[in-house]
């Protein structure tokens, strides 16, 4: 089955007689609650006759102080997609084995097809409720001993979610020969051969954390890090990381810019 990475698409809606407010869109992780003020003020500032800082120097700090991760283990991108793709196109050769938890996002399998990689897929049943039998997935890891490993958690589309201890079993049996890329939201996990992300709101913005070791460090000195786009991307990107306050009370404006009743 071809995965489409994206929104609705227009013409596709015309097509079927279809107005884009007629439909619920559950194929993109939008924040139903609006954006930030805080966001917006700073896109309205943003500085537009300059241009952009190529190393995101501000919003690599902002991460970093958020996160707790050293800014040289940090890499940011124009969303989460290009991440996927830059980690596949430094890390796995033609040949090299990719193993995807499926079903899941498209992207996964679209960078490590353009790498050349052997994809392989470990799958997960509707009769299971999509939650995959992580014993055998261990022993196929063991087994295949893949380049590179693919897991979105909580998953994209199922929504099954691994706790810490699975997590990190998987890790320890990527072992220290293959990259586990965890596709989610950060979490500790002994920070060994891992790489995660999660996309900043409204920005469409996505960051990778690397550990120390991890073969995808060195993406650097390829000169594709902190691909970013403009300014205000970036300012949109720095107020969103700093916005704690709408990140607790859950959002405080609707897409419409009215205040959500109390």
């Amino acid at each position: 089955m071809t995965v489409t990475h994206g929104g609705l698409d227009p013409a596709e809606l015309r097509s079927l007689g279809l107005r884009p407010q007629e439909v619920l869109d559950f194929s993109s992780n939008i924040n139903p609650l609006g954006t930030s003020e805080t966001v917006i003020r700073a896109v309205a500032t943003a500085d537009l006759a300059s241009y952009p800082d190529r190393n995101c120097t501000a919003l690599v700090e902002a991460l970093s102080a958020t996160l707790d991760i050293q800014a040289d283990n940090l890499v940011v991108g124009n969303g989460a997609t290009e991440l996927i793709h830059l980690v596949s196109r430094v890390t796995l050769q033609p040949g090299d084995r990719c193993l995807i938890f499926d079903p899941t996002f498209g992207e996964y399998a679209a960078a490590a097809k353009i790498a050349g990689a052997e994809i392989h897929r470990f799958h997960a049943e509707q009769s299971d409720a999509f939650r995959w039998d992580i014993d055998r997935a261990l022993s196929t890891i063991r087994t295949l001993r893949p380049t590179v490993v693919f897991l979105c958690n909580p998953n994209n589309p199922s929504g099954v979610y691994l706790d810490f201890e699975t997590v990190e079993r998987i890790r320890a049996s990527v072992g220290a020969t293959g990259l586990l890329v965890l596709d989610g939201r950060i979490r500790s996990v002994g920070r060994r051969r891992m790489a995660a992300r999660a996309a900043g709101r409204a920005a469409r913005r996505g960051y990778c954390a690397i550990d120390d070791e991890a073969p995808c460090l060195g993406w650097r000195e390829t000169g594709l890090s902190h691909r970013a786009a403009g300014p205000v991307r970036r300012s949109a990107s720095v107020a969103a990381v700093l916005e704690r306050e709408f990140c607790r009370s859950g959002g405080g404006t609707g897409r419409a810019g009215r205040r959500r009743p109390r």
